[in-house]
């Protein structure tokens, strides 16, 4: 569980990694699960990798 004051986006990675991790990995499942487009999820992995920058 988190705590009043975590960060959005640190609770939203968290719930994404559970979610792959249930998933074996399976991006186009997880996707699913977290009613996001697979492009999203794609998105958002590679900012947690530091691949992507801001603008």
């Amino acid at each position: 569980m988190f705590s009043v004051g975590t960060p959005i986006q640190e609770i939203e990675r968290e719930m994404i990694i559970a979610t792959l991790k249930k998933t074996g990995g399976n991006k186009t499942h997880a996707a699913e699960l977290l009613k996001i487009s697979l492009k999203t999820l794609h998105n958002k992995l590679q900012v947690y990798r530091g691949k992507k920058t801001g603008f």
